[in-house]
């Protein structure tokens, strides 16, 4: 395609993560946002872990980046979000490891 035709191609993307792995994620929220053909999607203003507005960004999402860690396979919120996303919504999902010697066990290995 041409450049215009790839400059103007969106992508709607939702970044899933631990708020403890908060610090990542605007990292990489950071990287993501100047790129036009991109929507991030992410909960990194709210303190609060809001159920309505995680579905409504998975709804929107393209794509799911998951931040996997030790910290996202141990919470209940995360596994209820990967579940949504894999087994209702069924979206693409990207895993990004954030720790090289976590080893995915239990839900998450599945």
């Amino acid at each position: 395609p041409s450049t215009a035709l790839r400059s103007s191609v969106r992508c709607a993307l939702m970044i899933s993560y631990s708020h403890v792995d908060m610090k990542v994620c605007r990292q990489l929220v950071d990287v993501l946002t100047p790129l036009t053909q991109l929507s991030v999607y992410v909960d990194i203003q709210s303190c609060k872990y809001l159920w309505k507005e995680t579905l409504e960004m998975i709804d929107r999402a393209d794509l799911v980046v998951v931040l996997v860690s030790k910290s996202y396979a141990k919470s209940k919120a995360c596994r209820q979000e990967f579940q949504f996303v894999t087994e209702r919504a069924r979206r693409p999902i990207v895993a990004l490891l954030l720790d090289e010697e976590f080893r995915a066990t239990d839900w998450l290995a599945n």
